[in-house]
Protein backbone atom coordinates (compact mmCIF):
# COMPACT_ATOMS: atom_id res chain seq x y z
CA UNK A 1 0.00 0.00 0.00
CA UNK A 2 1.41 3.39 -0.90
CA UNK A 3 2.18 6.07 1.63
CA UNK A 4 -0.43 8.21 0.81
CA UNK A 5 -3.65 5.63 0.91
CA UNK A 6 -2.37 4.60 4.55
CA UNK A 7 -2.24 8.66 5.51
CA UNK A 8 -5.43 9.12 4.30
CA UNK A 9 -6.83 5.64 5.92
CA UNK A 10 -5.16 6.70 8.86
CA UNK A 11 -6.81 10.55 8.83
CA UNK A 12 -10.19 8.89 8.42
CA UNK A 13 -9.65 6.70 11.54
CA UNK A 14 -8.27 9.30 13.82
CA UNK A 15 -11.35 11.61 12.64
CA UNK A 16 -14.00 8.59 13.20
CA UNK A 17 -12.26 7.72 16.67
CA UNK A 18 -12.28 11.64 18.07
CA UNK A 19 -15.51 11.54 16.79
CA UNK A 20 -17.20 8.56 18.22
CA UNK A 21 -14.86 7.62 20.90
CA UNK A 22 -12.51 9.74 22.58
CA UNK A 23 -12.72 13.85 21.39
CA UNK A 24 -9.67 14.43 23.42
CA UNK A 25 -7.34 11.54 22.12
CA UNK A 26 -4.24 12.31 20.11
CA UNK A 27 -2.79 9.87 18.14
CA UNK A 28 0.61 9.48 16.38
CA UNK A 29 0.34 8.24 12.76
CA UNK A 30 3.68 6.14 13.24
CA UNK A 31 1.96 4.18 16.52
CA UNK A 32 -0.23 2.64 13.81
CA UNK A 33 -0.97 -0.18 11.11
CA UNK A 34 -2.73 -0.15 8.12
CA UNK A 35 -3.32 -3.19 6.10
CA UNK A 36 -5.81 -3.54 3.10
CA UNK A 37 -8.52 -6.44 3.65
CA UNK A 38 -11.46 -6.68 0.85
CA UNK A 39 -12.25 -3.21 -0.32
CA UNK A 40 -12.00 -1.65 3.34
CA UNK A 41 -8.49 -1.50 5.61
CA UNK A 42 -7.69 -2.63 8.90
CA UNK A 43 -5.95 -0.74 11.54
CA UNK A 44 -4.49 -1.38 14.67
CA UNK A 45 -1.66 -0.65 17.29
CA UNK A 46 1.63 -1.14 15.93
CA UNK A 47 4.11 -2.29 18.03
CA UNK A 48 4.96 -6.18 16.90
CA UNK A 49 2.63 -7.81 19.49
CA UNK A 50 -0.80 -9.15 18.78
CA UNK A 51 -3.33 -6.99 19.92
CA UNK A 52 -6.40 -8.11 20.92
CA UNK A 53 -8.92 -5.15 19.58
CA UNK A 54 -8.75 -4.11 15.87
CA UNK A 55 -10.70 -1.61 13.62
CA UNK A 56 -12.28 -2.20 10.29
CA UNK A 57 -13.06 0.99 8.08
CA UNK A 58 -14.08 1.97 5.09
CA UNK A 59 -15.11 5.24 3.76
CA UNK A 60 -16.19 7.10 7.42
CA UNK A 61 -17.70 3.88 8.76
CA UNK A 62 -15.63 2.42 11.15
CA UNK A 63 -16.48 -0.61 13.75
CA UNK A 64 -13.89 -1.59 16.16
CA UNK A 65 -13.96 -5.45 17.43
CA UNK A 66 -11.91 -8.03 19.46
CA UNK A 67 -10.58 -10.74 17.24
CA UNK A 68 -12.06 -13.48 20.10
CA UNK A 69 -15.58 -12.50 19.92
CA UNK A 70 -16.22 -11.94 16.29
CA UNK A 71 -14.38 -13.13 13.47
CA UNK A 72 -13.38 -10.34 10.52
CA UNK A 73 -15.62 -11.45 7.81
CA UNK A 74 -18.55 -11.42 10.40
CA UNK A 75 -17.81 -7.61 10.97
CA UNK A 76 -16.71 -6.60 7.60
CA UNK A 77 -20.08 -7.85 6.61
CA UNK A 78 -21.64 -5.42 9.31
CA UNK A 79 -19.25 -2.57 7.78
CA UNK A 80 -21.20 -2.84 4.30
CA UNK A 81 -24.24 -3.25 5.91
CA UNK A 82 -23.82 -0.05 7.15
CA UNK A 83 -22.43 1.38 4.19
CA UNK A 84 -25.84 0.00 2.30
CA UNK A 85 -28.21 1.75 4.78
CA UNK A 86 -26.36 5.08 3.84
CA UNK A 87 -26.92 4.42 0.52
CA UNK A 88 -31.11 3.80 0.74
CA UNK A 89 -30.98 0.05 0.35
Amino acid sequence: MDKKTEKEILESFFKWYSETIDPSAEFDPNAWKVAPYKSAFIVVPSGGGYGNYMHVIKGENCIGFSPALATLESIYQKLLNLENKEDGE
